[in-house]
């Protein structure tokens, strides 16, 4: 009896050192590792994301799982003022493009799309792989609209877009960007064609990023049509979205009493802005409330 025990046993642990060094095992235990330092990124904690890919770096399982230890670590870096540093982590990337897109980023963290501009101005976004070339296109786009070059950033934007794929959150951002831009060229029905697809994709269920860019098209179309005395599509556009406390929410409604308020219809202007100050009533959204008041003040 004691010899099936014992020999159980040696099993049982024959198992456990086979399963325990089992490459399948370890790659597991590091991928974990690596969500976690992404986690920690995403939570702003850029301190703790740098030392946990750094930690990563040597352990890593294959060359791929190496490169994004490197590029959280480098982002991190930059994330914390460590510029200079960040570049030259980003430098270690053997993947030319993957190394490219991470400097990117730490020049836009960096505030420095000036040098963005000067090191990528002349580089083929479109042979780089797709899951990164329209990030690229993206940060480029997002740093000729800071240099105000409306053209160049326009281009590269429609090529973002284009190329978003299913990263609907890069897409509504950046159609919304196309938006503003062509207002810019004063090309209002390209302005409006651009929020359209905006609305229509955010309809769609569970869309990522369309929280945020969802209302910020309605008002910037809303703003268009009013601006154009077309009221009533105005009006059409704006009841897309529904009313709340929230900051988006206050301003559809003061649009909507904006919009009203233009077409002379006095009563349901009032009725918009009581519902303004109905609502608002924390701190952050205090201003609504004021220029609701206001508004009320100049209609009576």
């Amino acid at each position: 009896m004691r010899s099936i025990i014992v020999a159980i046993n040696v099993i049982l642990l024959a198992s456990s050192l086979a399963w325990a060094l089992d490459p399948m095992k370890i790659d597991f235990q590091w991928n974990f590792k690596q969500r976690a330092a992404q986690t920690l990124f995403e939570k702003k904690d850029y301190a703790g994301a740098q030392k946990a890919a750094e930690d990563l770096v040597a352990s890593a399982p294959d060359e791929q799982s190496r490169i994004k230890c490197l590029a959280i670590s480098a982002v991190a870096m930059a994330h914390q003022g460590q510029y200079d540093q960040a570049i030259k982590k980003a430098q270690e990337i053997a993947d030319k493009p993957i190394s490219d897109y991470t400097r990117m980023e730490i020049m836009t963290v960096g505030n420095k799309q000036p040098d963005l501009i000067a090191a990528f101005k002349d580089t083929d976004l479109a042979a780089w792989p797709t899951n990164i070339a329209y990030k690229g296109y993206l940060s480029r786009g997002e740093a000729y609209m800071v240099a105000q070059d409306d053209k160049a950033a326009l281009a590269d934007m429609e090529q973002a877009a284009a190329r978003s794929g299913q990263d609907t959150e890069v897409q509504l951002e950046t159609l919304n960007k196309i938006g503003v831009l062509y207002e810019k060229f004063q090309d209002s029905a390209k302005a409006l064609d651009a929020y359209r697809q905006v609305m229509e994709i955010s309809a769609r269920p569970r869309v990522k990023g369309a929280q945020r860019a969802y209302p910020a098209a309605i008002l910037a179309a809303a703003r268009i049509f009013k601006d154009q005395k077309k009221y009533d599509e105005a009006i059409a556009c704006l009841a897309r979205y529904e009313p709340s406390s929230t900051t988006p929410g206050l301003s559809v409604l003061e649009m909507s009493g904006d919009v009203y308020a233009a077409m002379g219809k006095k009563d349901e202007a009032l009725a918009k802005y009581r519902e303004i100050v109905k609502l608002a009533t924390d701190t952050k959204n205090k201003r609504f409330a004021e220029r609701a008041n206001k508004k009320m003040e100049e209609l009576k």
